[in-house]
C-alpha cells in the first residue's frame, strides 16, 4: 500500500498525485512477479486511468 506520511492514501477528490514513479513502477513490479494484485472497487476506479 502506498501512503502518505500522515495516513492519506488519497485527498478529497480521490487524487493520488503525492506518489511517485517510484511507487507506481514498484506496484508494476511486484504484480508481473505474483501475477496481479488485489484492490478494492474504489481504488480500482482510481487507478484504472493510469499508465
Amino acid at each position: 500500500m502506498a501512503m502518505s506520511v500522515n495516513g492519506m492514501i488519497a485527498d478529497e477528490s480521490c487524487n493520488e498525485d503525492f506518489l511517485s514513479d517510484v511507487n507506481w513502477k514498484t506496484l508494476i513490479d511486484l504484480s508481473e512477479k505474483y501475477g496481479g494484485f488485489i484492490i478494492g472497487r474504489k481504488t480500482y476506479d482510481a487507478v484504472k486511468n493510469h499508465r
